[in-house]
């Protein structure tokens, strides 16, 4: 069963409350789909099930900058061969190219079953949400993908993508457009820091992360208060451990921050 999202539960009933009062942030709109779909006619061989809710960009006073947002978002999530596709038609072609890589990589293990005569289902789960954090002001949009995919044995997987974009020009942020030079090991030890902090109140101490590969990972969205950076399972700990969120302060990443960098409004 899919878990809750920590990165999500983190800015759950915020998003609405902001949206309605910055008059210049970047509009956006929520699409969903859920379908089951059959692997054959049936139904106890198996099926992929579909859940996918996008909150994309759709209107901003500066159409190159929407443009740029909504390609490099939607090539994320889906891929660059959906950057042209309609956002109303969008998660319904994903999802039938979904069905279609399916139904081609498992229709292939059911003929084997019959012919064995061996039972089992061929279950696939899916879910896809892009959300808006609450950093969205006119000045620097940010949103996280979330990916949960099942495709048999114990248990699925989640990966998140974050994303945050400087709206002066579309393009997406790095470290290097917000940190100074030689930013990796401060950055580092402070993400060690928190990360620290974190797995203690979850129950876990940091020596169950793999610590040596700890580092900035590009891997963050901007708040009013400081960066927040995601780490997925398996990428600096093993998947008991989950994905690791933690916030790092504006007043503790002061002095590596850049004086005239994009977010440098949101602290001085």
């Amino acid at each position: 069963m899919k878990r809750r999202s920590l990165y999500l539960s983190l800015i759950a009933g915020t998003v609405a409350v902001l949206s309605s009062c910055q008059p210049a942030e970047m509009k956006t709109e929520t699409y969903q789909l859920a379908h089951s779909f059959l692997l054959t006619e049936d139904s106890t061989q198996g099926q992929l099930e579909v859940d996918l809710q996008a909150t994309l960009p759709v209107a901003f006073r500066n159409e190159a900058v929407l443009q740029r947002v909504r390609e490099d978002l939607v090539t994320a999530a889906f891929g660059e061969q959906y950057t042209d596709c309609p956002n109303p038609d969008l998660l319904p072609r994903f999802a039938e190219d979904m069905y279609a890589d399916y139904r081609a990589v498992n229709l292939p293990y059911v003929q084997r079953m019959n012919d064995e005569e061996t039972a089992f289902s061929l279950n696939n789960e899916f879910t896809l949400t892009i959300t808006t954090v609450p950093q969205n002001d006119g000045r620097i949009y940010s949103c996280v993908i979330e990916q949960y995919s099942y495709t048999g044995g114990a248990h699925g997987v989640t990966n998140f993508l974050c994303r945050s974009y400087d709206l002066t020009s579309g393009n997406r942020l790095t470290e290097d457009d917000l940190f100074n030079d030689g930013y990796e090991q401060p950055l580092t030890d402070l993400l060690i820091k928190h990360i620290g902090l974190a797995a203690k109140e979850n129950g876990f101490s940091i020596d169950d992360y793999w610590t040596d590969d700890i580092a900035p990972n590009g891997n963050f969205t901007v708040h009013d208060k400081g960066l927040r950076y995601a780490f997925n399972p398996y990428e600096i700990a093993p998947y008991v451990v989950g994905e690791t969120v933690v916030d790092l302060p504006f007043e503790e990443l002061q002095e590596l921050l850049k004086d005239h960098n994009p977010a440098s409004y949101l602290y001085n």
